[in-house]
């Protein structure tokens, strides 16, 4: 396993550091680790990749950083490293830092290995690509269904009719009812008593908001911007644009008591002209990191050649994985015209040679 033959290894507190920008960076999603990360491999690349899992972000993790602190050579870490991106564990890509619009080059790892198609999403630079479906989630059945509801009322009055023809249950709290005491006539006086307590109470005042309140108690902090109830309502709306802007209550009071002139005629007016030439600016917030779009272009593990994500299956150019290069397509009529350029190149070049007919032999 991993862990045993990680354990000769180099500790990683004496590992150098990337420049910065450059380097280790973990891939998102990954499983816990335990003792069996990098089982299914060989026992030399499980090693290199159970170091470089201890490794934190932003180490260097070069071919020839990791053959100065592992046992090994930069040939056989080469084609450890390849070995592993063909697995699903690495990916090297170049990408644009936005604080500086420098392009660096990272190598992201994972210890749970991923697909072509998980990496392709997330070096696409759409955002974090989810987790992956293992074969046992996808074997497992569905949730069975609800049952549905038999009565005419929908679900509702399914639920009341079971809770109906269920028994009574007593509690230690609740004493039993007496057979011959109506449940109606307890239901009535429980009502009744309702009634009368929210007759006592009285009708509840409607909800205002923040902005009608600022409105409302401008009288307070000036009387002479003393609006009405109408007056609330109708600039309630600027008023809310203030707040949405990161305006504080105070600083809309403000705005709309200072410097006012000895009478103030209409208070609404008034208060509805700086509600409008005030209003602050809308406020500037940094995009989110979950909604930029990040430039990154990958590149082959070995020979960082430059491609699409769907071009590099494994993260190996064809050449590295050893396939035969594509024949040229040409058309059928540029393919025989240039047969014909080569053999009426040919059919000169023998006809130019000394000692063949229609030439003179050299004189000595």
């Amino acid at each position: 396993m991993a862990c045993l033959h990680a354990s000769p290894l180099a500790p990683t507190d004496a590992h150098p550091v990337a420049p910065h920008g450059y380097g280790k960076r973990s891939a998102p999603g990954q499983a816990p680790s335990g003792r069996a990360d990098f089982a299914g491999l060989r026992p030399r690349d499980a090693a290199i990749a159970g170091y470089v899992d201890r490794l934190p972000d932003g180490a260097d993790i070069s071919i020839k950083t990791l053959a100065a602190q592992l046992p090994h050579g930069q040939m056989a870490i080469g084609t450890s490293l390849k070995r592993l991106s063909a697995a699903g564990h690495l990916r090297r890509v170049s990408e644009r830092l936005e604080e500086s619009a420098q392009w660096v080059t990272r190598t992201y790892f994972t210890r749970t290995p991923r697909s072509d198609c998980w990496w392709a999403a997330f070096l696409s630079g759409e955002g974090t690509a989810g987790p992956e479906v293992t074969a046992r989630e996808a074997e497992r059945p569905p949730p069975p269904p609800l049952p549905r509801s038999r009565g005419p009322a929908g679900s509702g009055a399914a639920t009341h009719g079971h809770a109906a023809r269920l028994p009574a249950q007593r509690g230690p709290d609740r004493p039993a009812v007496p057979r011959g005491r109506p449940v109606a006539a307890e239901r009535g006086g429980a009502d009744r008593s309702a009634g009368d307590a929210v007759a006592a109470v009285g009708p509840s005042r409607p909800e205002r908001s923040r902005a009608y309140r600022v409105l409302a108690g401008l009288g307070e902090a000036d009387p002479r911007m003393t609006l009405s109830a109408a007056d609330c309502a109708a600039l309630e709306r600027l008023a809310e644009e203030w707040l949405r802007r990161g305006s504080t209550e105070q600083q809309m009071r403000l705005a709309l008591t200072a410097g006012l002139p000895p009478s103030v005629h209409s208070p609404r007016a008034m208060a509805e002209r700086r509600l409008t030439d005030k209003v602050p600016p809308e406020p500037w917030r940094e995009p989110e990191p979950s909604t930029r779009r990040v430039r990154r272009v990958v590149e082959c593990t070995v020979c960082r050649a430059p491609g699409r994500p769907e071009a590099l299956p494994g993260g190996l150019c064809p050449d590295c994985r050893g396939e035969p290069p594509p024949p040229p397509d040409l058309p059928r009529v540029e393919a025989a015209r240039y047969a014909a350029d080569i053999r009426a190149l040919l059919r000169a070049g023998r006809e130019r040679r000394p000692g063949r007919a229609g030439h003179a032999q050299p004189t000595r």
